[in-house]
């Protein structure tokens, strides 16, 4: 199954992560456990990436091959200056009572202007502006 879909564009993906080029666009399938949905549960935006959310829970951080294994589900570095966040640094899930970010990283988390501590939780609204690490990204669930 998939657990987000993200696209971004060439230019800023070339020589960060070949393995992502895909036909004409760049698109980054994430392999996840839970069985594949038909419809995406939310979606987070930015300047250059575009992800649909398949899965009750991903991971937001910033890819550092060189130093690291782990892969976040939505790799911000693909947004530029990704300094501020940390390579684990956030977790979005859903549960039965709505949507929710975790900040497990070292970097910023700002929720619609509210500062996230590291360790916190905060709920999310159906559409709100998440500041991570000082890349900003526009956070929707219930896509149609």
């Amino acid at each position: 199954g998939r657990s987000a879909i993200c696209c971004a564009s060439e230019a800023l993906l070339q020589g960060v992560t070949p393995s992502l080029a895909k036909d004409s666009g760049i698109t980054a399938v994430v392999e996840a456990a839970e069985a594949e949905l038909a419809h995406p549960l939310a979606a987070i935006d930015g300047k250059e990436l575009h992800c649909l959310l398949y899965k009750t829970r991903v991971s937001i951080g910033r890819n550092c091959a060189e130093t690291s294994m782990e892969v976040p589900d939505i790799d911000l570095a693909v947004e530029g200056d990704a300094k501020g966040v940390s390579r684990r640094q956030a977790f979005i899930r859903k549960d039965s009572k709505g949507w929710w970010i975790d900040n497990v990283g070292r970097g910023s988390v700002y929720v619609n202007g509210y500062s996230l501590p590291k360790g916190s939780t905060s709920e999310l609204p159906g559409r709100c502006l998440l500041v991570i690490g000082g890349v900003k990204l526009v956070f929707e669930r219930e896509i149609a």
